[in-house]
């Protein structure tokens, strides 16, 4: 279900904000609305005082706050449906905050279930099968709202994709329930010491190499994907060819390169994996520049897109895999790192936005392509005593 509200909200509402005319820089404030998806780490030490709380119980704690959750996100995203968003970016902005917000509560649900359920050498592997669900969500998501959206409309195509969330939520109910709900090291502290933990932690010199490093590592992939849409609209790509060129063969490709990453963090050292990340990310800005320059059909945009997806999966795999190796099981450290990524996105985003507002597409691309360098010579600060003791 994470996959089909992330694609609808993040690609498919830009890509319709775009067609209407309106302006980047007022998209852009959509992605400042997103900002709830990177401070999960704010919620997360509550959300595991719940769970502890009612572990005991005969209420299936998990089973009921996922189910709650999901049910919110199925109303919230019918509303776009029905609403004319965007005639009122105001109203845009609510909705997209709100939506967010609860993805991140179910999201955090989702990760403890994750950490608790398996060992430190199977997490890549679990992040891969994980982006796998998530990238079919994406595609029912991502595929199916554009394909509808050309046959009718936009409402339809977010009310009809609106009843896979339905189904999602009621599948919750038939899940089995897990007894180990606790994790390893603060669990079972309040929810005050979680939040001086947290601040501690924000005070850290290595904290913040963690969080400049995770900025360069990923300002490529999220200015690129996360401005797609926009980037692909403004080139007179219809709503069909967007899904031919870019969402079909793009989720295949996440879940191809998920696959990839998964097993090659099981097989290979992450230091490595992460060495590979970085050049894929070069490569992957220098196809983009050279769309950005070119006007190729769309058999070459195809390609282009599809391989830039494909790095940027196994990029993703391999930086999730490094958060849960060096979380140890705890759920609020995961959360707060992986939110750091989250936060990374919105601000990258909106810089981006900014970026081609008032210099161009060109400008933007070379941007991302020179913010891989100088992380490739110092990301082996990532696995120094000083970032392994913080966590």
């Amino acid at each position: 279900m994470s996959g089909i509200v992330f694609m609808g909200v993040s690609a498919n509402f830009p890509f319709m904000l775009s067609e209407m005319g309106v302006k980047i820089s007022q998209i852009s404030l959509v992605f400042i609305a997103s900002l709830p998806y990177g401070l999960k780490f704010l919620l997360a030490p509550f959300i595991k005082n719940i769970i502890n709380k009612y572990s005991s119980s005969k209420i299936d704690i998990l089973k009921t706050m996922s189910f709650i959750s999901q049910g919110i996100i199925l109303l919230l995203f019918i509303s776009i449906g029905f609403f004319e968003i965007y005639r009122s970016m105001s109203l845009a902005f609510v909705l997209v905050f709100l939506i967010t917000t609860v993805i991140s509560i179910s999201d955090i649900l989702c990760f403890h279930i994750k950490l608790i359920s398996f060992g430190k050498s199977e997490l890549g592997i679990a992040a891969a099968f994980s982006n796998m669900g998530f990238r079919l969500g994406s595609f029912i998501s991502g595929a199916a709202i554009l394909y509808i959206a050309n046959a009718y409309s936009w409402h339809i195509g977010f009310l009809t994709v609106s009843f896979s969330i339905l189904l999602s939520t009621i599948a919750t109910i038939v899940l089995p329930k897990i007894t180990n709900t606790s994790s390893a090291d603060i669990d079972n502290k309040s929810f005050f010491v979680y939040v001086k933990y947290l601040i501690g932690l924000l005070k850290k010199r290595s904290f913040w190499i963690v969080l400049t490093i995770f900025f360069s590592f990923k300002f490529s992939d999220i200015c690129i994907n996360s401005l797609k849409p926009i980037f692909l609209q403004l080139k007179g790509i219809s709503k069909t060819d967007f899904a031919n060129v870019s969402q079909i063969p793009g989720i295949i490709a996440q879940i191809l390169g998920g696959l990839v990453a998964g097993f090659g963090t099981y097989k290979m050292k992450i230091e490595s994996c992460i060495k590979a990340s970085i050049i894929g990310g070069i490569i992957a800005s220098l196809l983009f520049l050279y769309v950005a320059i070119s006007n190729l059909n769309l058999v070459f945009l195809a390609i282009i897109m599809t391989i830039s997806t494909f790095i940027f999966a196994i990029s993703t795999i391999v930086l999730r895999t490094y958060i849960a190796q060096i979380s140890n099981s705890n759920v609020v450290v995961y959360t707060l790192l992986l939110s750091m990524g989250s936060i990374v996105r919105v601000l990258s985003s909106y810089t981006g936005a900014l970026i081609v507002e008032n210099y161009s597409w060109i400008f933007l691309y070379i941007t991302c392509l020179v913010s891989n360098f100088p992380i490739f010579f110092i990301y082996k600060k990532l696995f120094s005593p000083k970032v392994k003791f913080l966590l």
